[in-house]
């Protein structure tokens, strides 16, 4: 493959003072969960845990603007021994590692298999590709395995140069970015899930890479510095040779958010960094996580992002914000072991 080329700077900051945030107003509230994410219908998926004894063996399916249950998946196969614990999107499969993190089991409608490869010790996180054929186990040693759900079988073995910070699967095709902690060649790079085979190494981008995530249309949202943007790969032109020899920033980049800087420093204006991103299902909305100064308060901002347009700010004091799939509703993991639901207004 040719060497690839920088063709687009990274997006500027762009200085408006941003108004006011409004407070969220919480419709519904759960103590002694955990929010573990949503379904491809849009609900929300709870995981009960004990204080002092840890995580319930069980999950919990609930409608986004009320809380309330409309499931509960057990595993009785897993007894007292259920660790970290994943699913696929349609709810109908699900991984997990034993206690002692040397042993992995999935479940499917039909069938369930377990492995106790070597390898799988070190796992920090379980995710299953979109289409729920392949899951991936990112390992704390430096490689993420890739395992074909179906068959039962690892399908290839990711080897980095350190240790894996996150990775997200691209929601059409049979890719999976990885960003690691440090590479010199480049901290991101997409592989083929079919195969294992590496497809491409972005240049420019090293170290941990916050936020790092596919967009439902199949763009890069990647954070460089105080830069925000959707990152162009010319994904379309795989299998043609050249399809890598440009990327850059695309259009729709979100503009960064600033405030006026604490007492005490000379400059008027700062920048807040981006910490973490969700997207609507249909991808028209995106919600960054920020911190607003002067007491590092946990905010919210919401932008429409065909136009970058900042559509709203939310405070979310003592909590971790994230974007339900129906674009109007807050789900708030709070520093107190709650989970809370909050219609947008």
């Amino acid at each position: 493959m040719p060497p690839l080329r920088l063709t687009a700077a990274l997006l500027p900051l762009v200085f408006a003072a941003i108004a006011g945030a409004v407070p969220v107003q919480p419709a519904w509230t759960l103590k002694n969960v955990s929010f573990l994410g949503f379904t491809e219908k849009g609900e929300v998926i709870t995981r009960p845990f004990y204080p002092g004894s840890g995580d319930a063996p069980q999950l919990e399916r609930r409608r986004p603007r009320t809380g309330e249950r409309e499931g509960l998946i057990v595993f009785p196969e897993a007894g007292n021994d259920l660790g970290r614990l994943s699913f696929a999107p349609d709810l109908q499969t699900f991984a997990w590692l034993n206690k002692a993190a040397d042993t992995l089991t999935v479940r499917m409608p039909q069938k369930r298999w377990t492995s106790s490869s070597p390898g799988l010790s070190g796992t920090q996180a379980l995710t299953f590709s979109p289409d729920g054929r392949t899951l991936a186990a990112m390992n704390v040693f430096g490689y993420v395995q890739l395992w074909d759900v179906r068959k039962g079988e690892r399908r290839a073995t990711l080897l980095l140069h350190s240790q894996p910070r996150s990775l997200t699967f691209h929601p059409s095709r049979p890719l999976l970015a990885v960003n690691e902690t440090w590479s010199e060649a480049g901290s991101v790079t997409l592989w083929n899930t079919d195969t294992g085979q590496k497809v491409l190494t972005v240049p420019g981008l090293k170290g941990t890479v916050r936020p790092f995530q596919f967009a439902p249309d199949g763009r890069l949202l990647v954070k460089q510095g105080f830069s925000v943007g959707f990152l162009e790969l010319g994904l379309d032109r795989l299998g043609q040779g050249d399809w890598g020899l440009s990327w850059g920033l695309g259009p729709g980049a979100i503009p960064t958010y600033t405030e006026p800087c604490p007492p005490g420093l000379q400059a008027r204006l700062c920048a807040r960094g981006v910490r973490a991103v969700s997207f609507s299902a249909d991808g028209s909305r995106v919600l960054l996580n920020i911190a607003r100064t002067p007491q590092n308060v946990p905010a919210s901002l919401l932008y429409d992002t065909k136009t970058g347009s900042l559509l709203k700010t939310f405070d979310t004091p003592g909590a971790f914000a994230v974007l339900a799939p129906d674009g109007r509703t807050l789900i708030l993991n709070t520093f107190r072991g709650e989970v809370q639901g909050a219609p947008l207004p």
